[in-house]
């Protein structure tokens, strides 16, 4: 048999071997662009989080200022149907102590929290003011 009669090619092994190199770098650049997928994800859910926060706090301060300490939970309708909120006044002890001196001041502390994910791995972003009048 001469040169010319051989059929050019692959052999198996080489095959084999060329498939394990590749397995070797493609498997972890995968694992990489499925882990920036997933963060991309999670940050795009925070800062729509952070924006629903920062809608409600300001709805909220339309309200009239509260008198007392109080906390109101809901959600964002059917357009954020996996968000949910909270807010709570509080009139902590050093409020109350400058409300004391200045009579004419009102003071409450304001926190608002998004909830958003499912139950068992709920994740939650807050948000705080002071609101005087």
């Amino acid at each position: 048999m001469n040169e010319t009669d051989r059929q050019s090619g692959f052999t198996l092994l080489e095959v084999i071997v060329a498939m394990a190199i590749l397995g070797v770098f493609l498997v972890p650049i995968y694992a990489q662009i499925v882990n920036g997928f997933e963060f991309a994800k999670s940050t795009d859910r925070k800062a729509k989080a952070l924006r629903l926060a920062q809608d409600k706090m300001t709805e909220l301060e339309m309200l009239p200022f509260p008198e007392d300490e109080e906390v109101l939970e809901g959600d964002f309708g059917d357009e954020h149907p996996e968000y949910s909120w909270k807010m709570e006044t509080i009139k902590t002890p050093d409020l109350q102590m400058m409300e004391e001196i200045m009579p004419a001041l009102k003071a409450m502390e304001v926190h608002v929290y998004v909830y958003w994910g499912p139950k068992d791995n709920r994740k939650s972003l807050k948000l705080s003011t002071l609101r005087l009048e």
